[in-house]
């Protein structure tokens, strides 16, 4: 070899290296294992056959493969022990976890191999227990597909894993979470506090100044007054549930409504009191006219006048009339006026006797 070649590398791997020197050999890609000869002062790396007879001298553009390492991943012992610690405590969710992640880091890991079939059937049987504690007592509590109770409410044989959570009392927000069911061990649910929560009821009326009342309606209890005033008003801070909303305008019948209060919620509850008329006609003529407001065969008829008649100034609604004549058979019939639209035609009545 030459003078300037100081010393020989043994390649025990193949090198990839760029050859281009065009007075020596052509362009190309060169691959060496074998003895190589690197020139000091030059930087030439020459390739030797058996005999180390140089037969061709290349510039080099040389990297080092990296070298894999056969170290394991220190923290897979770490998961193992955590893992193992785990089962010891009867932590089997957690074990699970660790275990799995050592998988990911060494997918063919013995101990998680051997531990996770284990582990799997152990959670399927595993069960655990709830007991939920609210106030104020009594709120109606559900877990997962578990039937509802009454808190202080308690839940056994609960599997392991996340299950909902969810807690209503009337007159109360309701709350949800979820529970997470990890251990035999009982789980206490304490201090779970439901806030009272209001809804509002607006009332109003055309003409204004109705007189209302508000009633609330509960099963098996006696009706309890709640607001008395004059349209338009608006009743705050009313407890979730069902309620009768009464209006009344003199001259017309008293109109009410039920309506549903909910929580965080404005109803509306609105009446219109208006008038109309009727033109009554018989045959024959002279039959006297008996008026009666709305439907209620308590409310008494009174006498309103003689075929043919024209009233007017009728709450709007309906109203039954009987027309009667002489020792005819009286003919009764009930009919609906509408708004004030009506009060200057009024609606057209037109009975017949006959013997």
């Amino acid at each position: 070899m030459d003078d300037h070649v100081i010393e020989l590398w043994r390649i025990t791997s193949w090198v990839l290296v760029t050859a281009n020197v065009s007075d020596v050999i052509d362009p190309a890609w060169l691959m060496c294992n074998g003895w190589c000869a690197i020139s000091e002062q030059s930087h030439l790396l020459q390739i030797v056959v058996a005999d180390r007879s140089p037969v061709a001298a290349v510039v080099i553009e040389k990297e080092e493969a990296p070298v894999a390492s056969t170290a394991p991943d220190p923290s897979i012992a770490v998961k193992i022990a955590g893992a193992r610690k785990a089962v010891a405590t009867g932590d089997w969710l957690e074990a699970r976890k660790l275990f799995e992640e050592v998988i990911l880091l060494d997918p063919q890991n013995p101990d998680a191999l051997a531990s996770l079939p284990l582990i799997e059937r152990r959670l399927e049987e595993a069960r655990g227990s709830v007991r939920v504690d609210t106030v104020p007592a009594g709120a109606l509590v559900r877990l997962g597909t578990f039937k509802e109770q009454p808190s202080p409410a308690i839940f056994t044989g609960v599997p392991f894993g996340e299950h909902e959570l969810s807690v209503s009392l009337e007159g109360h927000d309701p709350v949800s979470r979820q529970v997470k069911i990890e251990s035999e061990e009982p789980l206490v649910l304490s201090g779970i506090t439901l806030a009272r929560s209001f809804g509002q009821i607006e009332v109003v009326s055309e003409p204004r100044g109705a007189e209302f009342k508000v009633v609330r309606n509960r099963e098996q209890e006696p009706e309890e007054l709640v607001e008395v005033g004059k349209t338009p008003a608006k009743i705050e801070q009313l407890d979730p549930g069902e309620y009768q909303v009464y209006m009344s305008v003199a001259g017309f019948p008293e109109q009410s409504q039920v309506v549903r209060v909910e929580h965080n919620r404005n109803t509306s509850v609105s009446a219109v009191f208006a008038k109309g008329g009727l033109n009554l006609t018989s045959d024959p003529a002279g039959a006297e006219v008996w008026l009666a407001d709305g439907e209620d065969k308590s409310d008494k008829p009174r006498k309103a006048g003689v075929t043919p008649v024209s009233l007017a100034n009728l709450p709007a609604g309906k109203h039954r009339i009987e027309l009667r004549y002489g020792d005819w058979a009286p003919i009764r019939r009930t009919v609906e006026v509408s708004g004030p639209h009506l009060e200057e035609e009024g609606r057209e009545v037109h009975e017949g006797f006959w013997r």
